[in-house]
This record gives structure tokens, C-alpha cells and sequence, in this order.
């Protein structure tokens, strides 16, 4: 990464670690201090180290969906360039409100690479249509399985969360799919260009080349939705890990990982940095009834811990390693 790049990176972390710092200070305020110190000592290693493996698994299944749509747009890419793309995308996008920061991080890095902006952009929207269907299945499902364990505040809260979702997921499917839509979106585009109309118009037609070739070969998406659902499966299972890790037992698997999908569809679209702050207190409405009052705090704690700072840690050395590696790996346009 450039000067100025290492920089936002390295603003944006300050910005995270204020964040987190005072969300952990009003947590052990709620919950007292030593009790939260004291479970988290006892938390079992073994299982964190197992936490730590469900999120290498989220990051592999990002990364793979995002090579299989560089293939169907006509790149083939190692698997180092993946894993790089999928840490940018979580990385920025936990620095960044909305985790907006994400896919123009994810497309500069692709343009390094010498992949065509146009061919970035349809493997990008491939995945996020992915990610979002995935989410919304598994989410709308959760709820309607466990919506009697969920308080009134949950309940709305993840109104208002999957509302914005499927919003986002329709704008998506029309860019893909809706070829007189996404015809009026390009009109749009090349109004507002000003001098740059010529530019945007060959941009708009190398967009409408790639996404020609979706067409016949629509069960490409299919498995890339199998693959974000094994992806966001393996991000709700960390619940369940900690859960033990605390050495508690007695509720199932799926209670747990669907009440924490309902959490990350409430709080994904919320304009905060990591959604720090709405997350945690978004855990603690929907596990009220799941941790004892001891055990909330450490709980919180843990299971942001094991799904938001050390991967924000992990990516960053990916990023961070990848211009040594890239040399020994080359990308085949």
C-alpha cells in the first residue's frame, strides 16, 4: 500500500481502538470489572483457538467467491490474490463507517494486479449479491424459527436491519440481472461524467460484456451462495464457541447461531466503524436469556475479540505482507 494508504489504515485502526477501548470501559462498568477479568482467564484456550479457525474459514470462503467471479469475468487468480482481496475487504471495511471502505479497497489492490476495473466491479457485485442473499436466507429463517426468544427491541431493531439489507440486495439484482434498469443507471452515470462521458461509456459497455457472460451460467452464482452461507455460518459458530469457551452448556447449536445471525443482519448497515458499539449492545438484547448476568460481559467481550479485532489484526498482516508476495504470484488476464 501507498504512503497515504498506510495512513487512513493506521488513522482508521486509532479510530477503531478509541472505539473498542470505550465499548469494553462501558462493559465492565455494566458488568463489574473483576467478574469480567475473571471469566475471561478462565475462558478455555482451545476453544478460542477453534473461534479463530471458524474465521479463517469465513475469510477462505470470501476469497473464493471472489476468484470465482474473476473466472467468470475471464481472470484466473492464485490463491495468495483471494485471500488478499477478502482481507482488504474485511479490513476496510472495519475501518470505515457502513463498512464502505471495503470494495474500492478490494478494486485498487485488483488494479495493481492488472485486472480490468470493470471485471473487479462484476466479481465485487457477484459476491455481495452472494453475501446478502446468504444473509438474508439464514437471518429471515433465524427469526422465524426463534422470534418468540427475541424482546421487542430485538425484534425491531432487526426490522429496521434487514429492510436496509434487502434494499441493498434489490439495487444489486438490478445491476446484474435487469438489463433496462441497470441501461437507466448507465444513463445517469454518463450525464453526471461531464468530460469524462467518452471514458464512462467504453467503462459501461466493458461492464455490460462481462456481465454477458452470467448469462448461461447462472448456477455459478448458485454455488457461490453455497459458498457465503458455509462463510456466514462459520461467523455465527463463534458464538456458540465462546459459549463454551466461558465453560457454560445446555443450549443448542442452532439457537445460538441464528440468534447471532439476527444480530448481524440488525447492526451490518448501521453507519458505525465495525458497527462498534450497536453490535455489542445488540448481543447483549438478543443473549439476555442465553448468558447469566456474571458471564454477559466476558461473553461481549470474547466474542467481539475473536470476530472483529484479531481478524482486523490478521488482515492487516495479510495487507501488509502481500506486496513481498506478490512477485511469486502472477495474475493470468
Amino acid at each position: 500500500m501507498k504512503l497515504f494508504e498506510k495512513r487512513q489504515a493506521a488513522a482508521g485502526a486509532a479510530i477503531i481502538a478509541l472505539m473498542i477501548g470505550y465499548v469494553a470501559y462501558r462493559i465492565c462498568r455494566e458488568f463489574d470489572a473483576a467478574k469480567v477479568y475473571c471469566c475471561i482467564r478462565s475462558a478455555d484456550i482451545s476453544m478460542l483457538v477453534s473461534a479463530f479457525a471458524a474465521m479463517l474459514i469465513f475469510f477462505v470462503c470470501e476469497g473464493v467467491n471472489i476468484g470465482r467471479g474473476l473466472d467468470l469475468a475471464g481472470c484466473k487468480v492464485p490463491f495468495f490474490h483471494m485471500l488478499k482481496y477478502s482481507a482488504a475487504g474485511f479490513f476496510f471495511s472495519s475501518i470505515t463507517p457502513s463498512s464502505s471502505g471495503g470494495q474500492p479497497a478490494q478494486l485498487v489492490l485488483m488494479h495493481r494486479d492488472g485486472i480490468g476495473m470493470h471485471r473487479g466491479i462484476l466479481a465485487l457485485i457477484l459476491e455481495l449479491v452472494s453475501f446478502q442473499t446468504s444473509m438474508v436466507l439464514i437471518s429471515s429463517v433465524s427469526f422465524a424459527l426463534f422470534h418468540s426468544s427475541i424482546c421487542r427491541e430485538s425484534a425491531l431493531l432487526y426490522a429496521a436491519g434487514i429492510t436496509l439489507n434487502v434494499s441493498v440486495l434489490a439495487f444489486l439484482a438490478v445491476l446484474v440481472f435487469s438489463e433496462k434498469s441497470c441501461r437507466r443507471i448507465a444513463g445517469i452515470a454518463v450525464f453526471f461524467s461531464g468530460k469524462h462521458r467518452i471514458k464512462t461509456l467504453k467503462w459501461i459497455a466493458r461492464y455490460n460484456m462481462s456481465v454477458m457472460l452470467l448469462k448461461g451460467r447462472k448456477t455459478v452464482l448458485l454455488r457461490m451462495i453455497a459458498v457465503s452461507c458455509i462463510q456466514l455460518i462459520s461467523l455465527f459458530s463463534v458464538t456458540y464457541i465462546v459459549y463454551h469457551a466461558l465453560g457454560m452448556s445446555g443450549e443448542e447449536y442452532f439457537l445460538l447461531t441464528g440468534l447471532q445471525s439476527i444480530v448481524f443482519a440488525s447492526v451490518s448497515a448501521l453507519p458505525l466503524p465495525g458497527g462498534a458499539g450497536a453490535a455489542e449492545g445488540g448481543f447483549a438484547l438478543m443473549f439476555y436469556d442465553v448468558f447469566p448476568a456474571d458471564s454477559m460481559g466476558a461473553a461481549i467481550i470474547l466474542t467481539r475479540i475473536m470476530t472483529f479485532i484479531v481478524p482486523v489484526l490478521f488482515t492487516g498482516t495479510v495487507l501488509g505482507l502481500s506486496p513481498v508476495c506478490r512477485r511469486f504470484h502472477t495474475v493470468r488476464v
